[in-house]
């Protein structure tokens, strides 16, 4: 038997019950914090990795921003250039 595997037949009158009763609902509760605590360090993980494909995103944005910005500017003069020359 293992030392979660608890007798399968209980006396009635037997006080030891509420024990394993008590000790079935700690084992329960005990699986239900571990499993929070899986869930919460696997939210943990994510939200990490979210912020930094976010970050990685915004770098890249602004560097587009920057070249739209410089490639506008160089329209901007070349039309100037050839045209206000005209």
């Amino acid at each position: 038997m293992d030392s979660h595997t608890l007798p399968q037949t209980f006396n009635e009158d037997d006080k030891s019950q509420d024990i394993f009763i008590k000790l079935i609902k700690y084992y329960q509760a005990k699986s239900l914090l571990n499993n929070a605590k899986e869930i919460l360090s696997d939210l943990s993980i994510l939200t990490h990795k979210m912020r930094s494909v976010k970050s990685h995103q915004t770098s890249l944005l602004d560097a587009w921003q920057s070249q739209l910005e410089e490639t506008k500017a160089r329209v901007s003069n070349t039309l100037n250039n050839i045209f206000e020359k005209v």
